[in-house]
């Protein structure tokens, strides 16, 4: 898991790449009073409602977003704390990803600030799921890079394919990993293990003791240091 903070200027400086320094106390991960989720239209209604169910581990108002219009209103209107897109990831003009919610398609370089958070929101958790979301053949259409660039605090996402069958097995792994680190309280900050990279690095073992090769796959881009 690479420690590295947060950095407005990530993209232009190149200080995404930085390994961050120790620090004697990290941000705390925000309360999930509210996720906003949004699914390819490829997924089979069983498969939605599986997703939702893992979802709801971590918060009550759990809110389906079927296009990005409606990802971006929910945004506005509810200032969720995580953000969950798992939608089918293809290149377009110029080399430049698309990752599609509700048969809509948004270009990575058409992400902007209205799609992460409220103007006075919280700093949310991002999880973008699908065909390799953290890398492109374009450096310029790297998802991760656009969401981390307009507000995303900590970005979980896959460097692989990934199948609509394996999309609920992935979510449950990171939802109860996260609901683990949340419960563990002082005895997991004793320790150190209560940061989202150790929630995330309990996510991947959770997927390989299952025989899903979607533990190699996953990663995390940002402030893994951020505790529960």
């Amino acid at each position: 898991i690479e420690r590295r903070p947060y950095v407005a200027d990530a993209i232009s400086s190149g200080a995404d790449f930085a390994v961050s320094v120790s620090q004697l106390r990290y941000a705390k991960v925000p309360a999930f009073r509210s996720i906003v989720y949004g699914l390819s239209a490829k997924f089979k209604k069983r498969e939605q409602l599986g997703i939702a169910a893992s979802l709801k581990k971590l918060s009550r108002q759990v809110l389906p977003a079927g296009s990005w219009a409606a990802w971006k209103t929910a945004v506005a209107k509810h200032g969720p704390e995580m953000l969950v897109a798992i939608g089918h990831v293809e290149q377009r003009l110029n080399a430049i990803d698309a990752l599609e919610i509700g048969d809509e398609h948004l270009r990575s370089t058409n992400v902007t600030s209205s799609h992460i958070r409220k103007s006075d929101g919280a700093v949310p958790v991002d999880v973008l799921l699908g065909c390799g979301t953290l890398y492109a053949e374009n450096e310029l259409g790297n998802f991760v890079r656009h969401f981390s660039r307009h507000g995303a605090g900590l970005i979980v996402a896959t460097i692989a394919s990934m199948l609509t069958v394996e999309a609920q097995l992935c979510v449950d792994a990171i939802t109860q990993a996260f609901d683990e680190a949340r419960a563990s309280g002082v005895e997991g900050d004793s320790d150190g293990h209560n940061t989202v990279g150790f929630a995330v690095l309990r996510a991947k073992q959770t997927l390989l003791a299952a025989g899903s090769g979607l533990g190699l796959a996953l990663t995390g881009a940002g402030a893994s240091e951020w505790e529960f």
